[in-house]
Order: structure tokens, then C-alpha cells, then sequence
């Protein structure tokens, strides 16, 4: 089975085995979901409302590759940790419940920036009710994600 054989990979044993290699990977992970989160939550306010001064376009232009990298971090240092002990991971509800939260954030955003309005938002740094429902959707599922990313930590 693919599950085992991960868990029995030389990588696994490895990251399993080092005294430092694991807590650096989880830091890593950590910091890759800081940049996320440091970016996308003052994105998504600005669309909510907050700092109506300061143009969109620049904030995402600042912003943008910032969530990129930290999304990137968080992905590939995510799935080292998953490589130390898959079956435990899929066996957790809320390791699952957090990858779908993750799929649903991933997703929102996808479909606000291929959205008509977000091309007018940039523009003209207006915008709707909807654009307004997806920012505050995007808070809600990533901050949600980074909660149950802690809990499992912790259980």
C-alpha cells in the first residue's frame, strides 16, 4: 500500500530519526503559513474595507508574491511532515478536515482572481458585495486552517 510505503521510506525514517531535522521542517512549516496568513489577512481586509487609501493594486502587487511564497513553504514543508507518519495523518479528522479547508481557500481564491470583478476591483478599486463575501471567506478558512494545524500538533 502507498501508505506504508511512505511511512517506511528513507526519507521518513530519516526525518522520524533526526533530533533536528523534524522540528526544523515543522518550523519551516510554521513560518511558510506566517507569510500566508501575514499577507492574505491584510488583503482581505483591504477588501473588506480597511485602509480605503491605500489602492488595491498596490497592496496586491506588495502582497501577492508573498502569499505565493508562503503558500509554496507551507505546501512542501507540510508534506515532509505528512512523510513522517501518513496513517496517523489520514487517520485524523482533523489533519482532513484542515487539507479541506486548505482546498476550499486555494479554490476562493482561484475564483476571485479569475473573476471579472476582481480585474474592475483592481482598476478602479471598487467592488462588491460578492468580493467583499470572498475576502471574508478567505480569512475564515485559512485562519480556521492554521487552528486545527495547531490542535493537531497538540492532540
Amino acid at each position: 500500500m502507498l501508505v506504508e510505503f511512505i511511512q517506511q521510506s528513507e526519507l521518513a525514517q530519516i526525518l522520524r530519526q533526526s533530533v533536528w531535522l523534524y522540528p526544523l521542517i515543522n518550523t519551516a512549516h510554521i513560518i511558510g503559513f506566517a507569510l500566508l496568513l501575514g499577507a492574505a489577512v491584510p488583503l482581505d481586509l483591504r477588501l473588506l474595507g480597511c485602509w480605503p487609501s491605500v489602492p488595491l493594486a498596490l497592496l496586491v502587487k506588495v502582497l501577492r508574491p508573498v502569499m505565493i511564497t508562503g503558500l509554496a513553504a507551507a505546501l512542501l514543508f507540510g508534506v515532509l511532515l505528512f512523510v513522517t507518519s501518513p496513517a496517523d495523518y489520514l487517520n485524523s479528522r482533523v489533519f482532513l478536515i484542515k487539507i479541506l479547508l486548505i482546498s476550499f481557500a486555494l479554490f476562493n481564491a482561484l475564483m476571485l482572481n479569475r473573476s471579472p470583478l476582481w480585474r474592475l476591483a483592481l482598476s478602479e478599486n471598487s467592488w462588491g458585495a460578492r468580493v467583499k463575501l470572498q475576502a471574508l471567506f478567505s480569512m475564515i478558512l485559512w485562519l480556521s486552517a492554521v487552528f486545527l494545524g495547531r490542535f493537531i500538533a497538540y492532540r
